[in-house]
């Protein structure tokens, strides 16, 4: 139970690590102004 539980927890660690990015990226894209500023700090 308890191996499962952590292949759980890695599997959506995982998947959040790569999904945050993502949607990340494409938030910014929608919210990109028009004028080409970029919000990266």
């Amino acid at each position: 139970m308890l191996i499962k539980g952590l292949l759980a927890l890695g599997l959506a660690g995982t998947g959040l690590l790569l999904g945050v990015p993502a949607v990340a990226a494409a938030r910014l894209d929608y919210a990109r102004p028009s004028a080409g500023q970029t919000e990266f700090s």
